[in-house]
C-alpha cells in the first residue's frame, strides 16, 4: 500500500521523484514521508523552503487520496486551496514530514457530507521534525470533490 502510494505520487507529480520523496509509514495517526537532504539543499547547507513546504503539502494531498479510498469514494479530484508554514528553525538532516489523520469520526462526518454534498473540504497539519525539534510547522486547506 505504501509503496502504492509512493507510486501515485511519483507519476501525478513528477518532482516527487526528482526529490526522492519516500512513504516511510503510515498508521491511524499519521503519514510519515521523507526526502534526502543532499538533492533537496540550499546554499546555506540546510533545507530549501520550496523543497520542504512542498514536503508538507504534497504529504497532505497523499492523506486526501488515501481518505478517499478508505470512504471508497472513487474518483476524485483534490487540490490545496489555502496554506501556512512557518519555518522554525533550519532543517540540516533528511526531511521527516508527519502528517497527522483525522480521527474515525472525523471521516465519518466527512464521508457523510461528501456524499451529500459532493465535495469537502479538510484542515491537515504537518511538522517537519528533527531531532524532536519541530522545524517546519504547516496546516492546509485541501478540497475532495467527487467527479
Amino acid at each position: 500500500m505504501l509503496k502504492d502510494l509512493e507510486k501515485t505520487l511519483h507519476t501525478q507529480i513528477p518532482m516527487t521523484k526528482l526529490m526522492r520523496l519516500q512513504v516511510e509509514s503510515l498508521d491511524k495517526k499519521e503519514l510519515i514521508t521523507t526526502m534526502p537532504l543532499d538533492v533537496n539543499i540550499n546554499d546555506k547547507g540546510s533545507a530549501f523552503g520550496g523543497s520542504s513546504n512542498a514536503l508538507t503539502i504534497i504529504s497532505g494531498w497523499a492523506v486526501c487520496i488515501l481518505l478517499s479510498k478508505e470512504m471508497g469514494l472513487g474518483d476524485t479530484m483534490i487540490a490545496i486551496i489555502k496554506n501556512q508554514s512557518s519555518f522554525r528553525a533550519p532543517i540540516t538532516k533528511d526531511l521527516i514530514c508527519h502528517t497527522y489523520l483525522p480521527s474515525e469520526e472525523q471521516i465519518s462526518k466527512m464521508k457523510e457530507k461528501i456524499l451529500s454534498k459532493k465535495s469537502i473540504t479538510l484542515k491537515l497539519k504537518s511538522e517537519v521534525i528533527q531531532d524532536s525539534k519541530i522545524c517546519l510547522d504547516f496546516e492546509g486547506m485541501y478540497i475532495i470533490k467527487l467527479k
